[in-house]
């Protein structure tokens, strides 16, 4: 069995996804020329309060193709806040440290506009974030019990929650 874990740390800029798909595609590259697919597992450990979201969901989108191959695992370690609440939630075997600390919103920016123009793209760009962040929680593995609208309740009321409640929400398969 190959195993490659990952660690997403910190914050998350789309620098730090290049690197690190850059270093998944060289393990599977490696992988591949053992012929050794079968069984290949990606563990991901995650301790993030803040991301990129733009960088967040094309990682979500590079590792969504892998599903299909390789069985992915996360880990969610003390901190699991933001859009690193949904790459944790988003896979198949969601495991949980039982003093991690969720928490899930509605995507937002902080800029400072120039004109009406600028406002307009980021409202277009918001809205196309929200609807890719409650797809991906509805439709991962049909893991979510929530319906899209549940869903979107929590994202507006800015949601705190703790393992347990993970959980019971679907969001976490085990406690670890």
């Amino acid at each position: 069995m190959e195993i490659k874990t990952v660690y997403l740390y910190g914050n998350i800029t789309n620098k730090k996804i290049m690197e690190l798909i850059k270093e998944i595609n060289e393990w599977l590259a490696e992988v591949g020329e053992k012929k050794t697919i079968n069984g290949m597992m990606l563990w991901i450990y995650i301790n993030s309060k803040w991301w990129e979201v733009n960088a967040w969901l094309w990682f979500c989108d590079y590792i969504n193709e892998l599903k299909h191959i390789i069985q992915i695992e996360t880990y969610a370690i003390w901190n699991c806040h933001s859009i690193a609440h949904l790459i944790f939630s988003a896979w198949s075997h969601r495991n949980a440290y039982k003093s991690t600390e969720f928490y899930i919103h509605l995507p937002y920016f902080q800029n400072s506009w120039w004109n009406e123009k600028e406002i307009e793209d980021d409202i277009k760009r918001l809205k196309n974030y929200k609807e890719k962040m409650l797809n991906y929680y509805v439709t991962s593995y049909n893991k979510s019990k929530l319906k899209k609208e549940e869903v979107e309740k929590l994202l507006e009321q800015w949601y705190w929650h703790n393992s347990d409640e993970a959980i019971k929400l679907w969001f976490a398969d085990k406690l670890i």
